[in-house]
C-alpha cells in the first residue's frame, strides 16, 4: 500500500518467509517525485532486542521522524520488523506459556529475516547493495549480516551498538535460563530511560509528551488477539539469549576484523548500555574498514533518537551517508 503525506511517499508491505504462517512487516519512505536512488542512497534500519523499528525510527515527533529526515535528503529509506516484533507475525510459541519453549528468534532467525527483506529491496529497487543502520542489538545483527554478505552492504552505521570487549566491571553471573519470550512493562522502561539522565538535565533532555507517545505507540504493537489494553509488551527472548552467550561472556557475535565497509559509530554521553568507552573500543577493532569514525553525542542516553537532542544524531549520521562514497 502506498500513501503520500506532504512530499514523502510511504509504502507498507508484508513479505513472505519460508515459514507459511510467518510474514515480515517492512516500510519504505522516499520523496514522492524522485526515482532511481541507487545503492548508496538506499538505507535499511534494524531494530534491537526489545522494540520494533517503526516506533524508534519512524515516530513523528514535532512532525518529523528520523526516517522522514533521511528521506527528505533524497534517500530511499526502509525499516523491517523481525518476526515476533511490531507488525510482523508472531511465532506460534508466543501464544503459549513462555516456560514451555526455548528462547524464540535467535540471531540466526533474525539474520534470515533480514536477508528476506534485503533481497526484496535489491530486487524491487534494482540495487546490488544497501546501507544498514542498526540500533543496540540491531547493530550487532547489521554487522553480522555484513560479515556474511559483504557484497550486499556498502556502509554501516552502529548506533549505540552492543559491545563488551571492554568491560567496566567483572562479568556478572548469568541469569537463570530464559523462556520463549518476556513481558516488558512500560513503567520499567520509562524508569530506566529517566534514570540514565542526570536529574539536573532531565527536563531539558526528555520531552515527557514524546516519551508517552513512544510508549503508547510501541505498546500498541504488542496486542494479542482480543486484547483491548496492553500492559506488557511481549518480546522474544532469542536475542537476549544471544547476548548472554556472547557479550555477557565477553565474546563477540561477529568478528569486527571482517567488516570491510565504511563504518560510523555513535554513542551518547549517558548511555549505560552502549557506553562511549565500549563503542570507542569497537571502533578501534574495525581494523579493516576502509573508513571508520566514532562520535560521542553529548547530553543523550540510549534513547537519543527520541530525545530533544536527536537532531545531533541525525546530522552526524546524515553526514556519513552523504560522504561514505568517498571512502570506498
Amino acid at each position: 500500500m502506498r500513501t503520500v503525506i506532504g512530499n514523502i511517499a510511504c509504502r507498507e508491505m508484508m513479505l513472505d518467509t519460508r515459514v507459511p504462517d510467518i510474514k515480515l512487516y517492512a516500510r519504505n519512505k522516499y520523496l514522492a517525485d524522485r526515482r532511481g536512488f541507487g545503492a548508496e542512497r538506499t538505507v535499511l534500519y534494524i531494530h534491537g532486542a526489545t522494540f520494533p523499528s517503526e516506533t524508534a525510527f519512524d515516530l513523528r515527533l514535532d512532525g518529523v521522524s528520523w526516517m522522514d529526515y533521511i528521506a527528505l535528503h533524497g534517500y530511499d529509506v526502509w525499516l523491517l520488523d523481525v518476526r515476533g516484533y511490531g507488525r510482523s507475525s508472531w511465532p506460534a510459541e508466543m501464544y503459549d506459556e513462555p516456560h514451555k519453549h526455548a528462547p524464540l528468534v535467535r540471531g540466526e532467525t533474525a539474520l534470515e529475516d533480514m536477508q528476506t527483506v534485503i533481497e526484496f529491496i535489491r530486487r524491487d529497487r534494482g540495487v546490488n547493495s544497501i546501507t544498514l543502520i542498526g540500533w543496540s542489538r540491531g547493530a550487532v545483527l547489521a554487522a553480522a549480516y555484513t560479515v556474511r554478505h559483504r557484497d550486499h552492504v556498502n556502509g554501516l552505521v552502529f548506533y549505540a551498538p552492543i559491545w563488551t570487549h571492554v568491560l567496566d566491571a567483572p562479568v556478572a553471573p548469568r541469569p537463570e535460563s530464559l523462556g520463549a519470550y518476556r513481558l516488558v512493562e512500560a513503567d520499567y522502561i520509562s524508569e530506566r530511560w529517566h534514570a540514565a539522565v542526570p536529574n539536573s538535565d532531565r527536563d531539558e533532555v526528555i520531552d515527557e509528551t514524546w516519551c508517552r507517545s513512544w510508549i503508547d505507540t510501541t505498546w500498541s504493537t504488542g496486542k494479542v488477539r482480543g486484547d483491548h489494553e496492553v500492559k506488557h509488551l511481549r518480546v522474544p527472548n532469542g536475542l537476549v539469549q544471544d547476548g548472554l552467550d556472547y557479550e555477557w561472556a565477553g565474546h563477540s557475535y561477529y568478528d569486527p576484523a571482517q567488516i570491510r565497509v565504511p563504518s560510523f559509530l555513535v554513542a551518547a554521553e549517558w548511555d549505560r548500555t552502549a557506553t562511549p568507552k565500549k563503542v570507542r573500543s569497537l571502533c578501534g577493532a574495525l581494523v579493516n574498514a576502509p573508513f571508520r569514525q566514532y562520535v560521542k553525542v553529548q547530553r543523550g542516553s540510549h534513547w537519543l533518537m527520541l530525545e530533544r537532542n536527536r537532531f545531533e544524531l541525525f546530522r552526524y549520521v546524515q553526514q556519513f551517508l552523504e560522504q561514505r562514497g568517498l571512502y570506498c
